[in-house]
């Protein structure tokens, strides 16, 4: 029996009141690895590590953003490789009621049991387990919202008394006074603050300043997101909007959280808001603070806005941009990590579209020195180019799946002997359901013998499925290659004709079979300038569905048979110069 582990912490379980340090460290990732590893091994189970499942960090309220469970979910289907999963408890699921329950169905419905190694028992949900399973479900929901409400009545005590209820704001060093953390200005950011404010009221657009304020050398916030650090229009838009640079701290416009308990930020009306007077943190002028304010308003004027403010975009039929680009999102600067944008103009009465680095763009040469600039379709065109010259090569797909049927063929006296002990397992637990039937014939048979009968129904079942997967395996000795040389070639011509019909099935496509973002390295000399593209491709996600249907039951990674490392400058770089040369 393979047992898989599933581990989750949050930090938003923490009890600010008591106790808080000893719960984390009660709850904490590895400790849950552990002690589940303890758990199944103590059980006789064989408890892999390649079906260790854990998010760390991660609300009990969430469910489509914990990229373990919904790992662990994929992994059920079309057949879970493992029987048995672990849990500490079972509020690791989840802290919502009813989407916990209907996680718990999906996975006792794929054939998975689950064991908590905290209460030692299995978690079901027959006649007594549903109502256990609702109970606990419901009681860590209930403790996930006692949480919230005395996490929001700490902060609005801080709140109310101008005190720090989060991280640190720029221009504002945070100190230690009296248990608390309070305010006090920092001056070298004060100075870039009022410099911001100034040049804003004179009429300095957004983009231009922060060109300026990142060739200048002025140290920027700490980026929220991953990227360089450096100034950008939309951080100094933030600056322009704080309040507390003029002295007054609001807290509560906006709330991160929903009634569920999961991330969706929302305004909150302004009756709710909080506002504190701190003269004492005062760095721009009440005035010069009143006339950007106003200047704002006036550029928010030029967007559609709905009757309660919120903004609706730019008016029909005035955006150029109504194409899908292929290369949108996936594609990375090598020389700063930003990301690679597209950029459109006019040339020649035709709007053409460019690929350059967005951090160049916004943020200046300061921050990122690569300029180099391409035609869009130059660089999706080498992509797609060598994904066809380089991984969809039907020789190199039928050789990652003959290893995989290598992999699973198994040996035939290991087959005969696990045959042999599952038939003898399955004997036996039918002669035991069927002493158990004999003892609950009547009108009313006692719940615990009921409950006996389910449990090895369970198991009979199990053990069915196990004989099930041997039979898969044994029928891959006599795969028909020419018959799967042929599915193959349908799917790759299916691809080809995607990929070249639809611009968005490209990019669908791009997805599946690149892990990670594509590096544009730019090369640059005395008379070339272009990039050269490094990728990793693999072919798992092309072949899921059709290695899952050879290999029944058994959990296949074809991206770890033959990597791809696609791009350079063969076939690639002649295509992708720079646009202006």
């Amino acid at each position: 029996m393979i047992a898989a582990r599933y581990c989750r912490k949050s930090t938003d379980e923490r009890d600010v009141d008591t106790g808080a340090k000893k719960a984390d460290e009660a709850k904490s990732i590895p400790r849950q690895r552990d002690h589940g590893r303890l758990f199944g091994q103590s059980r006789g189970w064989v408890v892999d590590d390649r079906y260790c499942y854990e998010d760390e960090n991660v609300s009990g309220a969430e469910f489509e953003k914990r990229s373990g469970l919904q790992c662990l979910l994929k992994a059920l289907t079309p057949k879970p490789p493992f029987q048995i999963l672990i849990i500490s408890e079972f509020s690791r699921l989840g802290r919502d009621t009813i989407k916990t329950l209907s996680v718990l169905q999906q996975i006792l419905d794929a054939g998975v049991k689950v064991f908590s190694y905290l209460d030692q028992r299995e978690i079901n949900l027959d006649e007594m387990g549903e109502i256990t399973s609702f109970m606990q479900s419901w009681g860590a929901t209930f403790e996930r919202r006692k949480a919230r409400d005395r996490a929001t009545d700490t902060s609005l005590r801080k709140a109310r008394a101008g005190h720090v209820t989060g991280g640190r704001t720029f221009g504002y060093t945070n100190i230690k006074v009296d248990g608390h953390k309070d305010r006090v200005i920092n001056e070298g950011e004060a100075t870039v603050v009022r410099q911001i404010f100034t040049l804003f009221s004179e009429g300095k657009g957004l983009k231009k300043l922060a060109g300026e304020l990142n060739v200048s050398g002025c140290i920027p916030p700490r980026p929220s997101k991953s990227g360089p650090p450096g100034w950008s229009p939309s951080t100094i838009k933030a600056i322009l909007c704080r309040s507390i640079y003029a002295g007054e701290i609001t807290w509560g416009k906006t709330r991160k959280r929903n009634a569920a308990g999961r991330r969706q930020t929302s305004k909150r009306p302004a009756s709710e808001w909080i506002t504190t007077t701190r003269p004492d943190l005062q760095i721009v002028d009440p005035e010069l603070f009143k006339k950007v304010q106003d200047i704002l308003a006036d550029n928010a004027l030029a967007y559609l806005r709905a009757p309660d403010g919120k903004l609706r975009g730019r008016p029909p039929g005035s955006s150029p941009n109504k194409e899908v680009y292929v290369l949108t999102g996936l594609g990375r600067c090598a020389v700063c990590n930003g990301s690679m944008a597209v950029r459109t103009s006019f040339t020649k009465g035709a709007r053409t579209a460019y690929l350059e680095c967005l951090t160049r763009r916004t943020k200046g040469s300061q921050i990122c020195s690569n300029s180099l600039v391409v035609p869009l379709k130059a660089a999706q065109e080498a992509v797609l180019h060598t994904l066809d010259a380089e991984l969809l090569r039907p020789d190199r797909i039928l050789r990652v799946v003959d290893r995989v049927i290598a992999q699973m063929t198994p040996d035939p006296t290991h087959l005969a002997a696990e045959r042999a002990r599952l038939k003898s397992e399955v004997s036996k637990v039918e002669r035991e359901l069927a002493r158990l039937a004999r003892l609950a014939v009547g009108d009313d048979p006692p719940v615990t013998l009921v409950h006996e009968m389910k449990v090895r129904e369970s198991a009979l079942a199990g053990l069915r499925t196990s004989v099930s997967q041997l039979d898969g395996r044994e029928a891959l000795a006599t795969v028909d290659h020419s018959t799967l040389e042929a599915k193959v070639q349908a799917k790759l011509a299916e691809y080809a004709d995607l990929k070249t019909r639809h611009p968005a099935a490209a990019r669908s496509l791009l997805k599946k079979v690149i892990q990670g973002p594509i590096q544009f390295i730019p090369v640059t000399g005395p008379d070339h300038r272009y990039y050269k593209l490094e990728w990793t491709g693999y072919l798992g996600g092309l072949l899921t569905a059709e290695l899952a249907a050879l290999t029944p039951g058994q959990k296949v990674d074809a991206h770890q048979s033959d990597d791809f490392i696609g791009g350079g400058p063969n076939g690639t770089h002649s295509n992708l110069h720079d646009s202006s040369a």
